[in-house]
């Protein structure tokens, strides 16, 4: 039985659930990023994304300690 290894949750991003018709390039719009950050942040080798894939995004919320 093999156990899969969740990444951890980088300091100032929340959990995004993708949705049907979301691309990297729509969900960077949403959440006011760039495209390349949100792979960077997923370690996504490609734009390919699935639903019900689960991404982190920049929290808009979020302040350095």
């Amino acid at each position: 039985m093999f156990k899969v290894k969740r990444k951890s949750r980088p300091a100032g991003t929340l959990e995004y659930t993708v949705e049907h018709g979301d691309t990297i390039e729509k969900i960077a719009l949403k959440w006011n990023t760039i495209p390349s950050e949100i792979q960077h942040l997923n370690r996504l080798v490609t734009r390919i994304i699935f639903p019900g894939q689960i991404l982190y995004v920049p929290d808009p919320n979020y302040v350095p300690p």
